[in-house]
């Protein structure tokens, strides 16, 4: 694999300032489009899930059924909303990196392009910066983040300090991944049913295995060629999980914290999904009342990866969970 530079992959940078969610889709069709009964306004993350099937149920007839197309157009700014995005970078045409403050002191990272481009752009030096607002300017070539961005950033250090006397709660073991159905080979669409092919196939599991499933971690998965869906969660400081359909339809992945629904998208054969999440954090430095050591810690929480709507879809998937790293810089360190 060929490792280019940051400035070859950046012919361009186009940027989206969010402030209580973002609408960057052009609607290629009219808002009186047939959608059927599909529920394009949905008021919660679990309503939009329900969406995303409906429109995964059309699309598993027909991958180009336009009552499906229009809806996921629909769908898309409402989901920027509900998944509480507050800015987004478009470092070249097709790759995505998106930064999501679900609650004061939650920050989320997400990074989607096209499996054919490499390197991706959220690196391990960039999460180790242990600051969004920094992690921005990397990804954007130095451009300066939005406003939501750096108020964002801002409530997450006032809940940290506010917390500064608490401890991290108690490890707990985490729970096993599991999958709905492991594939040693995805199953041939039916007889009827559309599909699409990416530039990933089955064939590259032993290509992720090598080089993209995380090697470290309290507790970790690598699953090429999957099949059927799957989820992983523990309690834990920070989470990472990747995922790159390469045949069927979208699929769906949602992301839990503490058992209440944060965030969830729909990704395509021929995209490569990663996310980085890590939970509130508190100042564990012990010079105070002035906190002066910077010694910032996670606090363990619970974090759980859904794929769903993948009944017939084939993907390649990893997860790695980090809860015994000391700090919030050795916790950030892709594994």
């Amino acid at each position: 694999m060929k490792i280019r530079s940051a400035l070859t992959l950046l012919p361009a940078i186009s940027l989206s300032i969010c402030s209580g969610g973002c609408d960057d889709t052009k609607i290629a069709t009219s808002d009186q489009a047939d959608i059927g009964n599909i529920n394009v306004d949905p008021l919660t993350l679990d309503e939009a899930v329900e969406s995303l099937t409906q429109i995964d149920h059309l699309q598993k007839i027909d991958a180009q059924d336009p009552r499906a197309l229009a809806a996921l157009q629909r769908l898309r700014p409402r989901l920027d909303q509900l998944n509480h995005l507050v800015a987004r970078v478009e470092p070249e045409p097709g790759h995505v990196v998106s930064f999501y403050e679900p609650q004061p002191g939650l920050i989320g990272v997400s990074e989607t392009g096209p499996t054919s481009v490499a390197p991706r752009y959220v690196t391990s030096p960039d999460l180790g910066s242990a600051s969004a607002v920094d992690l921005f300017r990397r990804v954007s070539s130095g451009a300066e983040p939005p406003p939501a961005l750096v108020l964002a950033e801002a409530r997450a250090t006032s809940a940290r300090d506010q917390n500064a006397s608490n401890t991290s709660s108690v490890l707990t073991a985490p729970i096993a991944s599991a999958s709905d159905r492991p594939a040693t080979s995805v199953d041939a669409p039916s007889a009827g049913i559309a599909s699409t092919a990416s530039a990933l196939t089955a064939a590259d599991g032993p290509w992720w295995s090598a080089n993209v499933c995380f090697k470290s971690g309290d507790f970790r998965g690598c699953f090429p060629n999957w099949g059927g869906g799957g989820f992983a969660q523990a309690s834990t400081k920070t989470s990472f999980f990747q995922v790159a359909p390469f045949s069927g339809n979208n699929l769906s992945v949602r992301f839990q914290y503490e058992g209440s629904t944060r965030f969830t998208d729909a990704v395509f054969p021929g995209q490569w999904g990663s996310w980085w999440w890590h939970s509130d954090s508190f100042a564990s430095c012990w010079c105070l009342p002035i906190c002066a050591c910077g010694m910032f810690d996670y606090n363990t929480r619970l974090h759980r990866w859904d794929i769903l709507n993948a009944s017939g879809d084939g993907f390649h998937w990893t997860h790695a969970f980090k809860w015994s790293c000391g700090s919030t810089l050795s916790c950030d360190q892709s594994p």
